[in-house]
């Protein structure tokens, strides 16, 4: 049984992603530059994919919303996918995946949008997806590495695709309140 054929299987059998095959994590050579770069896009922050992945698992277990809640599950799976796209660049740039941003500050849970409500919540979500969307494209403009940018192009399509759903939920359920 090939456990990470399933897996790619799986993820790319998902709804909420951009209609896409995901590029293999390689890279030109090795670039401690690069890899310290992608650092902040795998632990640093509001448009981090941990902090991405940690805060739409949370919201999916707290929101009683079955089609909001199922979205935020689908959206976190994507997101450890994109997490270990970037840790495999990071490794293959030379450097060390570890749960930490470019200045070496540890992640940690504090980082997570948390919310009260539902409303909040997509909010939340909604800012965190516009931070990384802003993040990625300035990692594409700073990357001169082809295979390192099309990975992080492809991330993108993602992100933007994250984005439309989080509008679109937010539109149906709470547009009408203004």
């Amino acid at each position: 049984m090939d456990i990470e054929k399933l897996v790619d299987e799986f993820i790319e059998g998902l709804p909420c992603k951009a209609d896409l095959p995901y590029p293999e994590a390689k890279v030109e050579g090795q670039n401690l530059r690069y890899a310290k770069l992608l650092m902040d896009a795998y632990s640093d922050g509001e448009k981090a994919e941990m902090t991405a992945i940690a805060q739409y698992m949370h919201h999916h277990l707290t929101i009683q919303n079955k089609e909001i809640a199922n979205a935020e599950l689908c959206i976190a799976l994507i997101e450890m996918k994109h997490l270990e796209l970037l840790g495999d660049l990071i490794k293959n740039l030379g450097g060390n995946p570890k749960y930490r941003n470019s200045n070496k500050s540890w992640w940690d849970g504090g980082q997570v949008g948390y919310g009260d409500s539902t409303e909040f919540k997509l909010k939340l979500d909604i800012e965190a997806e516009k931070a990384a969307i802003e993040g990625y494209k300035t990692l594409i403009s700073e990357i001169k590495d082809k295979h390192v940018v099309h990975v992080l192009q492809r991330i993108l399509e993602d992100e933007i695709v994250h984005l439309n759903i989080l509008n679109a939920l937010f539109k149906k359920y709470f547009d009408n309140k203004n």
